[in-house]
């Protein structure tokens, strides 16, 4: 993946000290270009088991991989040809994200109105550490004209490249004036309890409905709080959070239109 870009900066000091007849006016220009280029290989292998009609498991493993060959940005000050050098901002070229994954799943159609179904996940990250991602549902289906489900399941983001890797350098004052990377950052991950139902009445009516419950952990974002190896600006987990909520909609056919 590349994504060069490209911007400028123009600077304007404050006007040099002195009588009001020989007030200065000093100009700068610096052009930025990031550079973000990696490369990401990956290789899986999945299978589905039918243990008779009413079991069905897929199995799966794999692993993925990021490697980044250049993250920085390039600073150009007053038309110079070369950037400045080192970048203040950088990652380590050549660094590498992995994450070494399997998964689970089984579904049980215990009869004609009940489905079960339970699943697992591992991801396994050489920065982030093991993250488990399970997942369960019910499908209930009480009449011809009606059903029900009932879901759990947690899925998760890892932190980016930018969030990890990247070391912004202290300017003079020992302050970082970019946010910086953090490699122990730990994925974000949300837990989900959904519950649907869908009903039929009558030929011409029909209601669906739906509400949810989540938990959100260890998100991800920046904070102005002064870490001993990272300065003052840094990536951080931030403490739970919960969302909630819930839709329906009522549909009208007019019988004319069934036949």
């Amino acid at each position: 993946w590349i994504d060069d870009s490209t911007f400028k900066v123009k600077q304007t000091p404050a006007a040099l000290e002195g009588p009001s007849s020989s007030y200065e006016l000093e100009l700068s220009q610096t052009l930025v270009k990031t550079v973000k280029r990696t490369n990401r290989y990956g290789a899986g292998l999945e299978s589905n088991l039918e243990f008779g009609l009413h079991h069905i498991t897929v199995l799966g493993a794999g692993v993925d991989l990021t490697q980044v060959d250049q993250l920085e940005d390039l600073v150009y000050v007053d038309g110079a040809s070369e950037a400045v050098s080192p970048s203040s901002f950088h990652a380590e070229p050549g660094t590498v994200i992995r994450d070494a994954f399997a998964f689970a799943q089984h579904t049980w159609t215990l009869n004609w109105w009940l489905e079960m179904t339970g699943g697992l996940r591992m991801d396994a990250y050489n920065y982030s550490g093991v993250t488990l991602s399970p997942r369960a549902g019910i499908l209930l289906v009480p009449t011809a004209n009606s059903s029900v489900k009932l879901l759990y399941g947690q899925a998760f983001r890892a932190p980016n490249a930018r969030e990890l890797i990247v070391y912004v350098e202290p300017d003079a004052d020992g302050e970082v004036p970019f946010t910086n990377g953090n490699p122990e950052l730990r994925p974000e991950s949300i837990d989900t309890m959904e519950m649907a139902f869908s009903t039929k009445p009558v030929k011409t009516l029909s209601l669906e409905g739906s509400v949810f419950y989540s938990l959100i952990k260890d998100g991800i974002n920046k904070v102005n709080q002064e870490h001993d190896d990272l300065g003052n600006q840094h990536y951080a987990n931030l403490e739970s959070s919960v969302a909630y909520g819930g839709e329906g909609q009522l549909r009208w056919t007019p019988y004319r239109h069934l036949l």
